[in-house]
C-alpha cells in the first residue's frame, strides 16, 4: 500500500484597475479548486478565489489625509477593500503554506506595520509577527505583476515570509474529496460567475475517476459546479499498484537544493546546488533572505560549475549586509546556468549568540530560514514555465543557553533564605528557660 499526503495551497489575487469616469465599479467573483496527483503519491489541492473589481478609484499616497472617492462593493471584500484603500495598497499578494515623506505622520513602515496586523486580524493568522527581522525589498525578483497607479511618487515593495514545518496526513492509494476535507461540494457559490474543479489526469498510469467528468481539455477533467444538482464527491484510484517512488524520479528542466553544513553553533556554510537539466543555457535570479542571526559574507561566495571554480556565471549582485536585531540579509543574483550542468553556491556564514530573552519557547528546536527563491529568465514558456521555484525551509541550531538554571538558583536562593529566616526567626523568639532536675 502506497501512502499519499495531501499538500493545500491557497492563492489569494487581488487587482483593481483605475477607470477615468464616475461609473458604478464592475465586480466579478470566480472560484477555482486544482486537484493534481503528485508523482510521489501525494495529492496538490489548490483554491483560488479571484474577486475582479474594475471602475475602482485607488487612494492617493501623497495625500493620506483625505479620504478619496466613496467606494461601494457588492461583491469584493469590504473588510479588504477598506484595509487596501486605508493604507493605499496598489498591488497585494498573499499566500498563506505556510522617497521620504512624513514618516512620523504616515510613513511606510507604518503603512506595512498596519497592513500586517489588519490582514493577521482578518485571515486569522500570525502575520503581525512580519517585523522588520524579516521585511526585505527584493525589487528584482519581485517585480509588479500589474498595472500600477501613475502616481508622482516612488512605489516601494515589501516582502515577508513566515516559516514553518507543516506535516501533511497520510492516506491510502486512492483519494476522494471526502477523504481529503472531510466533506464533499454541496453547491457552488452563489454568487460566483465560475465555479468549476479541475483534475489533473495522470499520463503514463491507468487509472479510475468516478464520477466522468464532462469536458476534458490539455489533460484535465473539468467539472463545472454549478451544472450538478446532486454533492459532487469526486473519487480517484488506481486500479493497479505502482511504484510512486521510481515514478518521481522524473526529471525536471531546474531543480535546487540548499543545506547548512557544519556542525558548529556558531559558524557554518551555506550550500545551495542548482542543476540546469536542458540542452541550453538558462539564466535565473536567485533571491536568499537570512534574519539578522545568520551573517552571510559575500566575499567567501564560490561558484563551481560540474566542479570547477566559474565566477563568471554570476552577474547583477545585489547584497544588502544584515543590521544585529534589525535588517535581515538580502542577496539577489543573476547566474548563467550552462546546458546540462550542476552549479554549486556557497557562503560562509556565522550564527549569533542570542540574549535569552530572544529564544521562542521551543528554543531547542531550532529556528526556521526562509526559503530560497529561483526565477528563470527568458527562458522557452514551453520549455521552462515562467515561474517561481521556493526551496525548502532549513533548521538553524544556535547556541542555546541553560534554561533551568534560573530555576535553579531561585529554589537554591529560596531554600537559603528560608534556612536562615528559619533560624534567626526561632532563635529571636524562642524564649530559653533553665529547668532544674531534682536527682533522687
Amino acid at each position: 500500500m502506497v501512502n499519499c499526503r495531501r499538500c493545500v495551497a491557497v492563492a489569494l489575487s487581488l487587482a483593481a484597475v483605475a477607470v477615468a469616469g464616475a461609473e458604478a465599479p464592475q465586480e466579478a467573483f470566480e472560484e477555482d479548486l486544482l486537484l493534481k496527483p503528485l508523482p510521489d503519491g501525494m495529492v496538490l489541492s489548490k483554491f483560488t478565489f479571484r474577486t475582479l473589481l474594475r471602475g475602482a478609484a485607488p487612494r492617493d499616497p501623497s495625500q493620506p489625509g483625505l479620504d478619496g472617492e466613496p467606494q461601494h462593493y457588492t461583491l469584493f471584500p469590504l473588510a479588504l477593500g477598506r484595509i487596501i484603500r486605508e493604507y493605499a495598497v496598489d498591488e497585494l499578494h498573499l499566500s498563506l503554506n505556510a522617497g521620504h515623506w512624513l514618516y512620523e505622520r504616515w510613513g511606510l513602515d507604518a503603512r506595512w506595520s498596519g497592513v500586517r496586523n489588519a490582514l493577521a486580524g482578518l485571515f486569522c493568522a500570525t502575520l503581525g509577527t512580519m517585523d522588520e527581522w524579516r521585511t526585505t525589498s527584493p525589487a528584482l525578483t519581485f517585480p509588479p505583476e500589474g498595472s500600477l497607479p501613475a502616481w508622482n511618487l516612488t512605489h516601494h515593495l515589501r516582502h515577508a515570509t513566515l516559516p514553518s514545518d507543516t506535516r501533511g496526513k497520510a492516506h491510502a492509494q486512492h483519494w476522494s474529496l471526502q477523504k481529503l476535507f472531510g466533506r464533499t461540494i454541496e453547491r457552488p457559490c452563489p454568487v460566483a460567475s465560475r465555479s468549476e474543479i479541475r483534475v489533473s489526469l495522470p499520463v503514463h498510469e491507468p487509472y479510475q475517476i468516478n464520477p466522468e467528468p464532462a469536458v476534458v481539455e490539455d489533460n484535465f477533467a473539468i467539472y463545472k459546479v454549478a451544472q450538478g444538482s446532486d454533492a459532487l464527491n469526486i473519487d480517484m484510484k488506481w486500479p493497479s499498484a505502482f511504484d510512486h517512488a521510481l515514478a518521481s524520479n522524473a526529471t525536471h528542466p531546474l531543480s535546487i537544493r540548499r543545506m547548512l553544513r557544519g556542525f558548529s553553533q556558531d559558524r557554518g556554510q551555506l550550500s545551495v546546488v542548482i542543476k540546469n537539466s536542458l540542452s541550453s543555457a538558462v539564466k535565473v535570479r536567485y533571491l536568499e533572505t537570512l534574519p539578522w542571526f545568520v551573517q552571510m559574507y559575500l566575499h567567501t561566495m564560490q561558484v563551481e560549475s560540474d566542479g570547477n571554480p566559474r565566477n563568471d556565471l554570476v552577474s547583477d549582485i545585489s547584497y544588502i549586509p544584515t543590521i544585529p536585531h534589525s535588517r535581515p540579509t538580502t542577496f539577489q543574483a543573476t547566474f548563467t546556468l550552462p546546458a546540462s550542468s550542476t552549479t554549486e553556491i556557497t557562503f560562509d556564514v556565522t550564527k549569533a549568540f542570542l540574549r535569552y530573552t530572544e529564544h521562542p519557547p521551543d528554543a531547542q528546536r531550532g529556528w526556521d530560514l526562509p526559503p530560497a527563491v529561483l526565477v528563470p529568465l527568458d527562458a522557452d514558456p514551453s520549455i521552462l514555465p515562467p515561474t517561481r521555484i521556493y526551496t525548502p525551509i532549513l533548521l538553524v541550531d544556535l547556541a542555546t543557553p541553560d534554561f533551568s538554571m534560573p530555576y535553579n538558583v531561585i529554589i537554591l536562593s529560596c531554600s537559603l533564605i528560608a534556612f536562615l529566616f528559619g533560624s534567626t526567626f526561632n532563635l529571636l523568639t524562642r524564649k530559653f528557660v533553665v529547668i532544674r532536675l531534682d536527682r533522687p
